[in-house]
């Protein structure tokens, strides 16, 4: 019987899967962490590949211009995302629902980038 409740709880989403807009932007958020990770893992990535000589100084330059890219781009992403979950109309539960899911999401982005500097 708890197994059919726990279904249900997905029917809650049914009226914002209808709306092509509230579709988008999760998609758009959603996406806009991959590409976040990609910025942030290419400035992991190069500044565990520094050259030598002058090299090194443009190899530290370009790691930390794509480091601060990605935390602003994440800062932005962050930004939008919880001022439009502060407007919308959702049930406090689904507020909590997206905070819970940005939460995870963050989270493997986080160890994500850190497995790749071990």
């Amino acid at each position: 019987m708890n197994h059919l409740k726990e279904l249900a709880l997905f029917h809650l989403l049914d009226k914002y899967a209808k709306d092509d807009n509230t579709v988008k932007a999760v998609f758009d958020h959603v996406r806009n962490i991959g590409l976040i990770a990609v910025v942030l893992g290419a400035a992991a990535w190069k500044q565990k590949h520094i050259g030598e000589g002058w090299v090194a100084v443009w190899d530290h330059a370009t790691a930390a211009v794509l480091g601060f890219l990605g935390f602003g781009l994440a800062w932005l992403n962050h930004e939008n995302l919880f001022s439009k979950v502060r407007r919308s109309s959702a049930t406090r539960w689904i507020k909590v629902l997206v905070a819970l899911l940005y939460m995870v999401a963050v989270g493997q982005l986080v160890q994500f980038l850190q497995a790749g500097r071990a």
